[in-house]
C-alpha cells in the first residue's frame, strides 16, 4: 500500500507533472487533491519549457500501446 499524496507534497515537483501533462495531453490538475493544488497553486502560473525535454518520448510510447 502506497500514500501517493506523500510523494506528491514533499518530493515531485508539481512543474514536472505540468509539464508531463502537457506533453501527453492530461491536464495535470487531475492529479492533485484539492488541497494540494491551493498548496501548489503557484504552479499554474509557472513556465515549464525547462522540464519538457525530459518528456521527449512520451507521445511514441502512447501512441504504440494506443492511447490517444
Amino acid at each position: 500500500d502506497y500514500n501517493l499524496t506523500t510523494s506528491l507534497r514533499n518530493y515531485i515537483d508539481p512543474r514536472v507533472f505540468k509539464a508531463w501533462g502537457k506533453t501527453v495531453g492530461l491536464d495535470w490538475r487531475k492529479i492533485y487533491t484539492a488541497s494540494l493544488l491551493r498548496k501548489f497553486g503557484w504552479a499554474e502560473r509557472a513556465e515549464v519549457k525547462r522540464f519538457a525535454g525530459l518528456f521527449g518520448g512520451a507521445r511514441t510510447v502512447l501512441a504504440v500501446k494506443g492511447v490517444d
